[in-house]
This record gives structure tokens, C-alpha cells and sequence, in this order.
């Protein structure tokens, strides 16, 4: 007997895929996977039958049209790994977080760690989401404040106290915002006039930007800086803003080269600018390297090489310098002793420490392919994790077990769903 099946999404975008049913599974284009519990059917079956003086032949077919919900929260906007967590904002306003949840990070007012997504709690006008080290998150709303939730040793969930919260909290006095960055123990902010704030954890390294090297529980601003567009708080004693003529200011600690202003030594506690830089798409601060893509495609890291996780052999670099054979480079990312990169084809690459999504799980100094990562348009790196985000909001992750949100324990050498993103 042969079956079709029509499966239609409910929604703004509506879908309609005719595929074929084989072994109970709906196969066919994009891999629709199972029928799930919420599946309704509607049946039209015809039979015709030809008759002959010693032959009965009977011909049935059967066309079957089926209607599936969207995902709950729709599908994801945004993706952000942190240390041991992962988060995501959806389509619908809500979050999603995954991962160990000791301090709370995931949001959901728990301590329970979870290898699924787990819902945000109270939060309803998500835009942009970001998860940090010495685990915390935040979330820019709609209006253009901000929730953060987790650790807060540091005062960094900016409610001006330094106690944890297992639930998100407004930040204290921001307004305005436009972007948000959840780094090591501090987060920072651009607001609509081109400035920003910060707030956490200093490390007495001027990383806050506002020259008192004092940890704030509250928000401060970055002295002198004008015409940010993005920032990356994700630094240990560091922090970097793109500015909207595609330079790049940073600040705080820069023992290793990772302020790129040529220096090995320096802690301004206010911004510098990037030396040779001019074109600049997005910038990431990593533990102690910075990574950066350009317009023309190429990438440029400086900071720390002690993993290779500046992409280029040699030893720790001041200024920018070009991250050995890549090309195609549409945004990137750099956490902890890794980096990675997505390309316009949509796959990946990774360089540095080890889990890089490759199958040997190795380090690399030369960026290697992410294994199974296909359609991807942007990524994002964690501490022992990496995800990434599909056009379609599909959702996947590779590296250490948990926080990669496949719903199993084990460490995952190569791209694997997200449960239930889409």
C-alpha cells in the first residue's frame, strides 16, 4: 500500500511538504522526523475495483493530511553559549536554557541541571540573549531593558546586591539597550546613544571600563567610548566593542597581547583602539584572546596562543593577525581557549582547545571542520561547548556533555540537535 502525507505547520510561515511514510517515521525533504502526540488527521480513502472472470484486482490509495503545532516557543532567534550552560531566545519572546544549573543559570528557579531546554521563567519580550562564565545569563527585552539570572558573586546580574538568583532580575537603571554581552562574571551593554555600560566583575584590571578597577553591582559606563554597536564582555580581565566605523575599542587587563594595541603590558582601564583594523563585522573577547571577522571574509585573532587559539602558529600576538586558511567567514566566536567561525556555505570551523566538534576531539592551531554542521548562520562558544543556529532556528551543539542539550550525558565529537529547537 502506498501513503502520503501532507504536514502543515500552523503558523505565520506555514509549510506544506508532501512526504512518504516508512517504517512509522515521516521521511522526506528536511528530515520532518516523527509524528508527535499533538499530530490531528484528517482521512479521504478511495477504492476502486476491477473485476475480471477469474482475476479480482483491488487498488487502494490513501492520502492522508496531517496538521502539526509549531514547536513550543516557536522556533530560536538567538543562541549563546556560556561555561556550562547554553541558552536560547524564541521566536514567541520567551528563553530557553540548558546545561548544569548549580547557580541557577538556567532561569527556571531550580538548582536541577537539565540536558534538555528548559523555559526561562517570567520572561515574555526576549530579543537577545547571552550566557556567561561563573554562570550567569541575560536577556535584552523588547523595551529595551534588561533580566539577568544565576551566579552573582560578583554583582554581576547588576541588581545591586551580590546574591544569586534562580529567577531573572532587572538590571539596575538600564534603559535604551540595544545590545547585551554576558561575559566572565560581568556583562556589559550598548545603549541606542552608542555608549555602554558594564557591570560585575573588575578583576582590579579596569575590565568594567569606567578607570576605578572596583567590581559594581550596578551599572557603570565605558569611559569614552562613542558609536559602539556590539560588545564582548567575554574576556577574564578584558572587554571589546565594534564600533559603527568598523574599528574596535578594548580595555582592561592586556598581559597577553588581547587589547591588539601593541602592547604586552598595558591595563588601560579605559577603552584603546585595535591597531590595523577598519573593517570589521563582529568582534568576540575570548579568556585571553580576541577574535574578530572582516568585511572581505578573512578573520583576525591576537591575544594568548598557548592552544593555537588564535589560529596561526607562533606565540601570543599584540596585534591582529590573520587566522591561517580561512575564507568565507560570516561571524565568529571566541570563549574560553577555543574559536570558532561559520562560513557562508553554512558549516563551521574550530581552532584552539580541545572539543572542537572534530572526531578525534582534538586542539588544532588550523581551524578543522565542525563534523555534521550544515546550514548554519551563526555560532557560538562556550567553554567546553560550541553551538550554532540554522536559518530555520534549528539549533545544535558539540563538545562537553549537558550543555549541548541533546538530552543524553555523553561529550559529542560532532553537531548534534538541540531537543525540541526546533
Amino acid at each position: 500500500m502506498r501513503s502520503q502525507r501532507r504536514v502543515r505547520f500552523i503558523g505565520a510561515a506555514a509549510l506544506t511538504v508532501v512526504v512518504t511514510l516508512s517504517g512509522g517515521c515521516v521521511t522526506g525533504p528536511g528530515d520532518a522526523g516523527p509524528v508527535g502526540p499533538t499530530t490531528t488527521f484528517t482521512s479521504t480513502t478511495s477504492t476502486s475495483t476491477t473485476a475480471a472472470s477469474t482475476t479480482t484486482t483491488t487498488t487502494t490509495s490513501s492520502t492522508t493530511t496531517t496538521t502539526m503545532l509549531p514547536p513550543a516557543g516557536g522556533i530560536a532567534t538567538e543562541i549563546s553559549a556560556g561555561d556550562s550552560h547554553s541558552c536560547a531566545a524564541m521566536s514567541d519572546g520567551t528563553a530557553r536554557c540548558w546545561g548544569w544549573n548549580g547557580s541557577g543559570q538556567l532561569g527556571d528557579g531550580t538548582t536541577i541541571p537539565s540536558n534538555v531546554p528548559v523555559s526561562v521563567a517570567g520572561l515574555t519580550d526576549v530579543v537577545a540573549i547571552s550566557a556567561g562564565s561563573y554562570p550567569f545569563a541575560c536577556a535584552l527585552l523588547g523595551d529595551g531593558t534588561a533580566r539577568c539570572w544565576g551566579n552573582n558573586t560578583f554583582g554581576q546580574l547588576g541588581d545591586g546586591t551580590t546574591n544569586d538568583s534562580l529567577i531573572p532580575v532587572a538590571v539596575t537603571g538600564l534603559t535604551g539597550v540595544t545590545a547585551i554581552s554576558a561575559g566572565y562574571a560581568r556583562a556589559c551593554a550598548v545603549l541606542g546613544d552608542g555608549t555602554a555600560r558594564c557591570w560585575g566583575n573588575d578583576g582590579g584590571l579596569g575590565a568594567l571600563g569606567n578607570g576605578t578597577g572596583m567590581d559594581s553591582s550596578v551599572p557603570v559606563e565605558v569611559a569614552g567610548l562613542t558609536g559602539a554597536t556590539a560588545i564582548s564582555a567575554g574576556g577574564a580581565v578584558h572587554v571589546c566593542a565594534r564600533l559603527a566605523d568598523g574599528t574596535a575599542r578594548c580595555w582592561g587587563g592586556g598581559l597577553y597581547g588581547m587589547l591588539g594595541d601593541g602592547t604586552f603590558d598595558s591595563f588601560p582601564a579605559t577603552p584603546v583602539a585595535v591597531l590595523g583594523l577598519s573593517d570589521i563585522v563582529s568582534i568576540s573577547a575570548g579568556t585571553y584572546h580576541t577574535c574578530a571577522a572582516l568585511s572581505d571574509g578573512t578573520a583576525r585573532c591576537w591575544g594568548s596562543n598557548l592552544f593555537g587559539q588564535i589560529g596561526s602558529y607562533g606565540g601570543n600576538a599584540a596585534t591582529p593577525t590573520a587566522v591561517d586558511g580561512l575564507t568565507n567567514v560570516v561571524g565568529m566566536s571566541a570563549r574560553g581557549f577555543r574559536s570558532c567561525a561559520v562560513l557562508a556555505d553554512g558549516t563551521g570551523r574550530c581552532w584552539g582547545y580541545a572539543l572542537l566538534g572534530d572526531p578525534g576531539g582534538g586542539g588544532s592551531v588550523v581551524p578543522v571542520t565542525v563534523t555534521g554542521l550544515t546550514g548554519a548562520v551563526a555560532i557560538t562558544t562556550g567553554g567546553l561547548h560550541s553551538c550554532s543556529l540554522s536559518s530555520q532556528g534549528r539549533a545544535r551543539c558539540w563538545g562537553a556533555a549537558v550543555a549541548v542539550g541533546d538530552g543524553t550525558y555523553q561529550t559529542a565529537y560532532g553537531a548534534v540537535d538541540v531537543v525540541g529547537i526546533p
